[in-house]
């Protein structure tokens, strides 16, 4: 265990003096017509493209199907971010947090967004909720954010920036206003989900989320059986599943409560209908 942790440390420092060796050289690509801007997880790169369309390319760190909470970056990665304009970040996830907060820290010039500075913090049963993105108005709010960075560090789109994030922010209030309609008529205002990844949904919407997975972990015998007896009470009908994570996790659960099993991507490049198919499982 020894001789891999030091292999690690060693790959990490030669790319970190990488990086740092390549400063100079990428600093003009990165104020290049069409720069390049990193984004932890999809939703990201969603805000960014409606605000900026093709103003700047848009590089995802985190690949589809791999859980933010624990990914470690390639170095590859790592060296990409030295030719960013910026790396936009949620500012609560296990891997920016980690091993991407000591690689950028010696990476001084790379211009950091915290996407999620002004959402307010969520704690559920095991500490703060890292799934700020999950509701319109966190999109919103995350928009406000990018544009006020980018506006800083590419002058001359600002005045593009700030009319596109009116637009924005409308659509995000008129989707919170249909959700909030539409969750109105819902049957049960209590979900079962197996990775906790929806409270800030619940939150916004009056809603009760449930988890299957219990502090980062699968779940005993004696916390399933009071989940079940919880879920029944409450007349749970609807078990959501993210994508990442097999269906068969739930799927016994959901038979013994007869509820639904629905499958769902809260880490898709487009939050918006992912919100709207949640909202219509919810209600049916």
């Amino acid at each position: 265990m020894l001789k891999i942790k030091t292999h690690i440390v060693a790959v990490t420092m030669g790319v970190v003096a990488l990086v740092l060796l390549c400063g100079s050289c990428a600093s003009d690509r990165r104020m290049a017509a069409e720069p390049t801007v990193c984004v932890s997880i999809a939703p990201l790169k969603y805000i960014v493209k409606q605000l900026a369309g093709d103003m700047y390319e848009v590089e995802t760190m985190t690949p589809a199907g791999v859980s933010p909470e624990t990914y470690q970056p390639t170095p590859a990665q790592i060296a990409q971010l030295d030719e960013c304009l910026a790396y936009i970040r949620v500012g609560t996830l296990g891997f920016e947090n980690t091993t991407l907060r000591r690689i950028t820290e010696n990476v001084p010039h790379l211009y950091q967004i915290n996407a999620s500075a002004t959402v307010p913090p969520l704690k559920d049963a095991v500490g703060d909720d890292p799934h700020a993105w999950t509701s319109p108005t966190s999109l919103k709010l995350m928009a406000q954010e990018i544009v006020r960075g980018l506006a800083h560090i590419d002058k001359h789109k600002a005045d593009t920036l700030k009319v596109t994030l009116e637009a924005f922010e409308t659509e995000m209030d008129s989707l919170d206003a249909q959700l909030s309609r539409q969750l109105e008529g819902a049957a049960c205002r209590t979900f079962l989900i197996y990775h906790p990844a929806l409270g800030y949904f619940a939150r916004a919407y009056g809603l009760k989320q449930l988890a299957v997975e219990h502090d980062g972990k699968k779940p005993s015998a004696a916390y399933l059986a009071k989940l079940v007896k919880q879920c029944r009470e409450e007349g749970v009908k609807v078990v959501f599943v993210e994508k990442e994570y097999d269906p068969e996790l739930v799927a016994p659960i959901a038979k013994e409560i007869g509820a639904k099993v629905v499958v769902i991507d809260p880490l898709s490049d487009n939050p918006k209908q992912q919100f709207i198919e949640i909202a219509k499982a919810l209600c049916q």
